[in-house]
């Protein structure tokens, strides 16, 4: 299974040649309007996309994935990305190389026996939820385990 992540941003010259800008809210999103461009002129451009490929079908075993049931941005640009087959968590920098992997199949702290979900906190710790353990997992930004607990589960 290969990932792939497509990337486009304004470059900071057109921004700043794109002339009068009006923004103004609807129902909560920004919309920003250039008023003073004509239709046929190009100073605003998107730059071109950034392609992040991270995933081989054949080659090093870090790039080879089974069943991908989550993947995650980290504020510092790496990339998270859990494999359910693997019962791992694999990270990539933001050029998709290979950086770390997380946890391992098992019962113990920070290890999983079904890794199902993998969501990012706001604190950028990485929260793992592991099914068939009945166990949430948090690790820290560095991939160190932080703490493992089981949600209470109500029954009607």
């Amino acid at each position: 299974m290969i990932l792939s992540f497509s990337l486009s941003a304004c470059s900071e010259t057109s921004v700043k040649n794109a002339g009068t800008v009006s923004h103004r809210d609807s129902a909560g999103i920004v919309i920003v309007e250039n008023v003073d461009v004509p239709p046929d002129s190009t100073t605003v451009r998107l730059d071109s996309p950034s392609i992040i490929r991270i995933g081989e079908v054949e080659g090093d075993p870090e790039y080879l994935f089974g069943r991908i049931v989550g993947v995650v941005r980290m504020k510092d640009g790496n990339i998270a990305v859990a494999d359910a087959q693997a019962n791992e968590i694999r990270v990539f920098d933001r050029f998709g190389k290979y950086v770390r992997t997380i946890g391992r199949r098992g019962s113990g702290p920070g290890e999983f026996i079904n890794l199902y979900r993998l969501f990012m906190t706001p604190g950028d710790s990485l929260l793992v939820v592991d099914f068939e353990g009945l166990r949430w997992s948090v690790f820290d930004p560095a991939g160190t385990h932080f703490r493992s607990f089981r949600p209470r589960v109500e029954r009607w």
